[in-house]
């Protein structure tokens, strides 16, 4: 009624609840983004500041805002979000990784799981004496505790590995397959669990349940799955996915719930069996994730971990005897898995680091611990005390792993692995290209491809250096930003169908085939700081001997504009070069692989268009001299090879004024007060470099002038060179 107070009406109080457990969460969430932390653990953290133990110290507080029966409704909402999130769990665990699970894999996991086990039965013991319900069986406390110590959180892991990037590393390979076994297996003693705790019954009652669902599984496996591929497979030849496909999968994630929820498990193994099938050909489970996931993660799920947080009483544990149990129980779980998993991965053939890494990966934390701590509290096998214990021992391991594993293996990895290479130093992939050389070198260059709007360039690019005579092999690594959303790490884990379904590669694959140019597709997924070392391990993977970087400007052609591009893309192509084992291109596009009638100067392949001509492609070339300078003439004549092309070459001449290689935007008024211009179009040098003229600079520019007797060539000797190369 019209002035009633809106808390005091349900939906009034939900909404009060949701926006409140929404900011709170997501402030906690940027806070730890910082730390690389994952999100759950800023839910869960959300819920115990919203929860008894810091804000509900206050009765009046969780009177108004989480009373007994307000927190029921909120459970029931928490509860379909938690449906549909296990969904996209199942969706994420790919049984093609199952099937590759070789005899390492399968070692690490079991031996994970029996020692964790065995470390969960004697705190089981400890944690029972002192706060168990002689009522609850110990088996059954023990078969318990020993669950929740040695599950591995899948989705949580994932990112992690993807954050990290160590997802295409052997220690990730070995832990994500070691990963998908345990996760199955997890799973699948979880069902007979949870079946006893539900049904209070018989072990083999229990049994019974069990059986059914497996018999289920089987059906959905062999029945339904072959189905939901012939629609997907109907509904790619029109569209990427079709509408009624989407109503086809949602409709059997209801009615599998239901059943297993009506047989006596719950309904989120339904929604798991669903996703396990569901096929990911055509880019199907990556659309389908993408459409789900903002509503699923963003707005539900946060509501599940934040009344897990809301069900742990921190203050509860208000002596020294139960914060030893804290930390007795994280011990144990950390040792049960370090030393279970890391053994197993040092006798099937990995280092002491790399098993160690395997050991800490595997202790990961995440949905799954939250499932089994709820569904023991809500069984009565263990009360708010002990609940508490293990969700702190769960927040702790999960918070734990990103730093270990960034000190103990990541850094390592980095040190000898991507080490910076000097100037001088050779390196497998790395040539010097000279001219005068036997046209038999073939360039191998690594493309980057951050979004669309850098492909047309790029393909211009490609169509030039395809009319050489000369062998052209071209890497295309697509960038992709890694988010919080599920898709990206889906992305991530399985590249393949990632490469296959993706537009930006796509698009550039096709015009490779059109183009008859041998086009080999590579992705990265990680967050930007991380792309220059993304792009350092493609080249060196690759045997790349040049790596083109572009920038896309908005400025039209003609546009004057002091900076060329932004600090951060600045800063960006510093920290290839720096590291790069080849030569570095940085392309400033504005609009080259668009109109074919503008003047391109290229200088350290610095690209900059200045005025529309009617002769095709216009290269303005200013040659200083030095290796560089060589490296960058080769480039320019793989690009001349193309009839549309045009060269012409400035020799600048060695004079009192010292520069070094430079790079020009033509339409950028020069500095005169220092002699440079500003930030890297004009560096000084050593002088002993500009001394006097290089034989070798000469010789190149003859081979050049020789192969491409239709290019110009002017000389200046100034000492203002940047205003004679603008003029």
């Amino acid at each position: 009624m019209s002035g009633d107070n809106p808390i005091h009406h349900p939906i009034g109080l939900f909404l009060v609840q949701l926006i409140l457990i929404l900011v709170v969460t997501r402030l906690l969430a940027a806070i730890l983004a910082h730390f690389r932390q994952p999100r759950f653990i800023a839910e869960v953290v959300g819920g115990i500041l919203l929860g008894p133990t810091v804000l509900g110290q206050s009765s009046k507080y969780m009177e108004t805002l989480f009373p007994p029966t307000a927190l029921a409704q909120l459970k029931l909402v928490a509860g379909f979000g938690l449906v549909l999130y296990v969904f996209m769990v199942g969706l994420e665990l790919d049984p093609r990784n199952l099937r590759e699970s070789n005899l390492q894999s399968i070692s690490i996991t079991l031996s994970g799981i029996i020692v964790s086990i065995c470390a969960g039965f004697g705190v089981s013991r400890l944690l029972y004496d002192h706060y168990g319900d002689p009522s609850v069986p110990f088996t059954s406390f023990l078969v318990f505790i020993g669950l929740a110590i040695g599950i591995t959180a899948f989705p949580v892991l994932n990112r992690i590995l993807t954050e990290q990037r160590l997802i295409n590393t052997r220690v990730g390979k070995v832990t994500m397959s070691s990963n998908s076994v345990d996760d199955a297996i997890v799973w699948t003693f979880l069902t007979f669990v949870i079946a006893l705790i539900h049904n209070t019954a018989t072990y083999l009652d229990a049994l019974y349940i069990f059986l059914a669902v497996s018999a289920f599984a089987l059906v959905m496996w062999f029945a339904v799955r072959p189905a939901l591929v012939r629609l997907i497979n109907i509904g790619a030849r029109n569209e990427s996915v079709s509408q009624f496909a989407f109503f086809a999968t949602f409709a059997l994630i209801i009615l599998s719930s239901w059943f297993t929820q009506a047989i006596g498990v719950h309904a989120i193994f339904g929604a798991f069996l669903v996703g396990l099938i569901t096929p990911h050909d055509h880019g199907y489970a990556l659309h389908l994730s993408e459409k789900m996931e903002d509503v699923v993660e963003v707005l539900l799920l946060p509501l599940y971990f934040a009344i897990t947080g809301i069900q742990t009483r921190l203050d509860f544990l208000n002596d020294g005897t139960s914060w030893g149990m804290v930390i007795l129980v994280i011990v144990l779980a950390t040792a049960g898995k370090i030393i279970g998993c890391g053994l197993a991965a040092h006798f099937t053939g990995l280092g002491w680091r790399e098993s160690f890494t395997v050991g800490i990966l595997m202790n990961t934390k995440g949905l799954v611990e939250m499932i089994v701590l709820d569904f023991g509290l809500s069984a009565g096998i263990i009360n708010s005390k002990v609940y508490s214990i293990l969700v702190i021992m769960a927040l702790v391991t999960t918070f734990m792993t990103t730093p270990i594993v960034a000190v103990v293996y990541h850094t390592y990895f980095r040190h000898h692995h991507l080490t910076p290479v000097s100037p001088t130093t050779s390196h497998p992939g790395k040539e010097s290209y000279e001219l005068n050389k036997p046209r038999s070198s073939e360039l191998n260059v690594l493309v980057c491809l951050p979004n669309m709007q850098t492909v047309p360039a790029m393909m211009a690019i490609t169509q030039m250096v395809k009319q050489s005579s000369r062998p052209v092999h071209v890497n295309a690594l697509r960038l992709i930003q890694l988010s919080e959303r599920t898709s990206t790490v889906l992305m991530a884990t399985d590249a393949t169908e990632t490469l296959r379904a993706d537009p930006v590669i796509s698009v550039f694959r096709t015009f490779g085939q059109l183009s008859q140019v041998g086009v080999r597709s590579l992705v990265a997924v990680s967050n930007p700081d991380d792309f220059p070392e993304n792009i350092i391990s493609s080249a060196i993977d690759t045997g790349s001997n040049l790596i083109i970087i572009p920038i896309h400007s908005d400025l039209p052609i003609g546009v004057t504009k002091p900076e060329p591009y932004s600090d951060e893309q600045r800063t960006f192509v510093e920290n290839v070069i720096a590291k790069a084992p080849c030569s570095v291109a940085a392309f400033i596009d504005r609009g080259f692989g668009v109109s074919p009638t503008s003047t391109t100067s290229i200088k350290e392949l610095h690209v900059a268009p200045a005025k529309a001509t009617n002769n095709g492609q216009q290269i303005f070339f200013p040659f200083f001299g030095g290796p560089d300078d060589r490296e960058a003439l080769l480039f320019v004549s793989y690009i001349a090879a193309h009839p549309g092309v045009s060269v012409t070459i400035l020799r600048i001449c060695p004079t009192s004024v010292n520069t070094s290689s430079v790079a020009i935007d033509v339409n950028q008024e020069p500095d005169t007060s220092s002699g440079a211009l500003v930030d890297g179009t004009l560096k000084q040098s050593n002088p002993a470099l500009n001394a006097g003229e290089d034989p070798t600079d000469d010789a190149a520019i003859s081979a050049f002038l020789t192969a491409y007797p239709t290019a110009k060539l002017d000389k200046i000797d100034s000492p203002t060179p940047v205003q004679a190369i603008v003029q």
